[in-house]
């Protein structure tokens, strides 16, 4: 009787929390411009014409191809983004919350972890916002719940490589979290079939990189050749990186906190597991830093997070209540700082957008976009509520034509695939993404312009080649046999091996000399 009414209390307790975990969630979902560029792809995709932004050229805009999947099955379902963005972002992280609270081995750390992730700005922003966090979250989930109980056998090892591979394909730099744990449980797991399950699991993520490479002509989406090689100098990205830590830890304490808390306790208990885990988030962190972090403001915080509060829940020690009672308080308390951008803040949250970025150019984006694309923001229209939409919309009525915007998702979205859309930023446009930074001390952080050759719109505008820099313009004729030649022209197929070792590098010599590279 007393054992069947604790488990009564428990579940009253576990569904008042998710309920109100849910109202937190539909309280600040939001979708970010970012998300519209993904969007674009899929409605390009599900009318047939192919996994492209631009329809002219096969060029992959999108990092997270798990995600943009999971989104195209229910866009043909439901033939609509904003609500189905949204509402597949809630339901994926409400499952991960699920599963951290019936998976903990005492319920008491179940409902911590969930007050914890509440209290995060950056968990709860990143859990909505149309990109791939949520999904992420929970494949993290589903593999620190196997990993923590799995013997090393070669099935355990298959189901956790499925797992690695699922979250590298939902986005690849995750797998730096996920990689102390397989390594070490792959080296656990003796037989001579380890190394054919490891290529079995890893199959999903291997597969996609030869479909890749075949489609697009590259192994990494074209954001990472953007983002990655601009030719700005090590360490200022390294500073970036270390202010995005510190404009979290000022903004949204407790992520950074909890965090950093966990390295900490991990390395004085020397716990095996739990310093798996923690050499992950430590390994992503140092990634974070040594990229310059991003622009959005805790969106790379949020699964190192996770993975720091799933550590400390996990950890066999005895809580009383008043213990318990505290730490509740304390997670409110330093999630309260954040309070008024995220447990508090309500419909006129983001009113004046441009005061949610800092003199560093990083963002507080739900609070930039939360007025244009709010689930329960002032506007009550149809979403999103934008100025970059309106002049979509009139550049769609213009017919077909080539141009230039710095902000390719809500305006690529919704100005139609007739126009074919490109920003000096580099990220939809397969030459500008591979042409260094033209002013590598004057960028914002995912942010680095390219200068536009001469001839390049022209050339977008009358599809021929008018570059007037001969090499510059020989490159292109590579690059454009790859991205919109035949995919089996044979000639083709040796241009996609010649510029992914970088053969053809040279003939951006002028370039980069102009840019003072």
């Amino acid at each position: 009787m007393v054992r069947s009414r604790s488990k009564k209390q428990h579940l009253i307790v576990f569904t008042v929390l998710l309920l109100l975990f849910t109202l937190l969630l539909l309280k600040n979902a939001w979708l970010s411009d970012d998300a519209y560029i993904t969007f674009r792809t899929i409605d390009n995709f599900v009318d047939g014409f192919g996994l492209r932004y631009n329809i002219a050229e096969r060029v992959q805009t999108y990092t997270h191809p798990l995600w943009m999947f999971l989104l195209t099955a229910f866009y043909l379902l439901t033939d609509e983004i904003y609500y189905t963005g949204i509402f597949l972002s809630v339901a994926v992280s409400l499952a991960a919350a699920m599963l951290i609270l019936v998976s903990t081995s005492e319920r008491k750390w179940g409902v911590l972890a969930l007050v914890a992730l509440a209290s995060s700005k950056a968990y709860i922003d990143y859990s909505t916002s149309g990109l791939e966090n949520p999904l992420s979250h929970l494949l993290f989930v589903v593999f620190i719940i196997h990993f923590l109980k799995s013997k090393p056998t070669t099935r355990s090892l298959l189901l956790l490589s499925v797992m690695t591979a699922l979250a590298a394909l939902n986005r690849l730099d995750t797998i730096l979290v996920y990689l102390p744990a397989i390594i070490f449980f792959s080296w656990r797991v003796r037989g001579k079939k380890k190394f054919a399950t490891l290529l079995l699991g890893f199959s999903p993520l291997v597969l996609w990189e030869i479909f890749s490479l075949f489609y697009y002509g590259f192994p990494f989406p074209n954001t990472a050749y953007a983002k990655l090689g601009t030719g700005v100098a090590t360490g200022d990205l390294i500073a970036q990186g270390l202010y995005y830590l510190w404009q979290s830890f000022t903004t949204d304490p407790l992520t950074l906190t909890v965090i950093v808390l966990s390295l900490i306790v991990a390395l004085y208990r020397r716990e095996r597991h739990t310093l798996l885990i923690a050499s992950g988030i430590l390994l992503y962190l140092l990634y974070i830093i040594k990229i310059g972090g991003d622009f959005m403001s805790g969106r790379f915080l949020a699964l190192p997070f996770l993975a720091a509060v799933l550590l400390l829940t996990r950890l066999p020690v005895g809580l009383g209540k008043k213990k318990i009672v505290l730490l509740l308080i304390l997670l409110l308390a330093l999630g309260l700082v954040s309070g008024e951008r995220h447990l508090l803040s309500w419909r006129n949250y983001g009113s004046k957008p441009l005061d949610f970025i800092d003199e560093k150019g990083v963002s507080d984006e739900r609070g930039f976009y939360f007025q244009a694309t709010g689930l329960f923001s002032n506007n009550q229209i149809d979403r999103p509520d934008h100025h970059w939409v309106t002049d979509a919309m009139a550049r769609r009525r213009g017919g077909k034509t080539v141009g230039i915007k710095d902000n390719l998702g809500f305006f690529g979205f919704y100005a139609g695939r007739q126009v074919h859309l490109f920003d000096l930023l580099g990220l939809a446009d397969p030459l500008l993404a591979r042409l260094p930074a033209m002013k590598p001390d004057q960028w914002r952080i995912g942010h680095f312009p390219r200068g536009l050759p001469e001839g390049y719109m022209e050339t977008l505008k009358r599809e021929r080649n008018l570059i007037t820099d001969p090499d510059l313009a020989a490159y292109y004729d590579k690059l454009t046999l790859v991205t919109r030649g035949e995919l089996l022209n044979s000639q083709r197929l040796k241009e996609i091996w010649n510029l992914n070792i970088g053969h053809y590098d040279h003939l951006k010599g002028a370039y980069k000399q102009a840019a003072g590279l």
